[in-house]
């Protein structure tokens, strides 16, 4: 039998669908589709028992970050965000150190290199970064300039503790690309994001409401199948 933290009975709308997923006892409640991302039957459960979990979530204007989530048992009775505890390591940077998950950006802990999530509206995925972490400068396709022109180009460190920068072969015309400001990031810009990442949007924290039309207890489906028991 699945229970919450507390000891509680675990009930769901339809265990086929499973909106939701609330314990009958405390009202805590975690809903599958939460902060623009989708939680697994397994992964409500673990955060109704008490567990917090790593997830990758989008904020209303779209922009995704990760963070660690948890169930605010003492308040609200759903999901939060933690963005004080250190996010897992990811792979190791060439200086030897940790490379870990900010949220928007990767950040090496020891050596501070930072390269941005998504790059020119591109993104970068976890392997094209533990590349270039490992000191490799790797070729990337139609990223767009801020005159929204397609452009090749290579990215890489150049520097310890800076930002990861575009780097281009000779036949690359530089001016075509708005006079070379999209040669580097906007750092500004990046370091302002990465100032306020242990912030808390509360724009990113969507408004539940109360659970209507809920079946009468008697009628809530039993989720024994979370924990493989029938």
């Amino acid at each position: 039998m699945a229970n919450c933290k507390c000891g509680g009975k675990l009930v769901t709308n339809d265990p086929k669908k499973m909106k939701y997923l609330k314990c009958k006892e405390c009202e805590a409640i975690v809903f599958k589709e939460s902060f623009g991302t989708t939680f697994s039957n397994k992964e409500m459960k673990m955060l109704l028992e008490g567990e917090e979990i790593y997830k990758e979530l989008k904020s209303k204007k779209g922009s995704l970050y990760s963070v660690w989530v948890y169930v605010d048992f003492d308040d609200t009775k759903k999901i939060k965000t933690n963005f004080d505890k250190e996010s897992p390591a990811l792979f190791e940077c060439q200086c030897g150190g940790q490379v870990q998950d900010k949220g928007k950006l990767y950040i090496c802990e020891k050596c501070e290199c930072k390269l941005m999530k998504e790059v020119s509206k591109v993104t970068i995925t976890k392997e094209q970064a533990k590349e270039i972490f490992a000191g490799k400068t790797i070729f990337i396709e139609n990223f767009i300039s801020k005159e929204n022109k397609p452009f090749d180009a290579n990215l890489g460190f150049v520097k310890p503790g800076g930002w990861a920068e575009f780097s281009f072969d000779q036949e690359i015309n530089e001016e075509d690309l708005n006079e070379g400001e999209d040669v580097l990031f906007a750092k500004k810009e990046a370091d302002e994001m990465f100032d306020s990442l242990n912030e808390n949007n509360e724009d990113d924290v969507p408004d539940f409401g109360d659970i209507k039309n809920e079946e009468d207890d008697e009628d809530y489906n039993d989720l024994s199948f979370l924990t493989g028991e029938k």
